[in-house]
């Protein structure tokens, strides 16, 4: 059927996001003084990326 995506392009477009959200919070992270706030963002990232897979 025309119009549907296909479950490959679907996992790129999935694998893609989660590469650009990684790069996007080593951007915030980057920027951010406090270590214990630094650690908190990977864990709630790396939550999110496990949740979503």
């Amino acid at each position: 059927m025309q119009g549907f995506i296909s479950k490959q392009i679907m996992q790129r477009l999935i694998s893609n996001l989660i590469i650009l959200s990684k790069k996007v919070l080593q951007l915030r992270v980057s920027t951010e003084k406090d270590v214990d706030t630094t650690e908190s963002m990977w864990e709630i990232q790396h939550q999110h990326v496990a949740d979503n897979i």
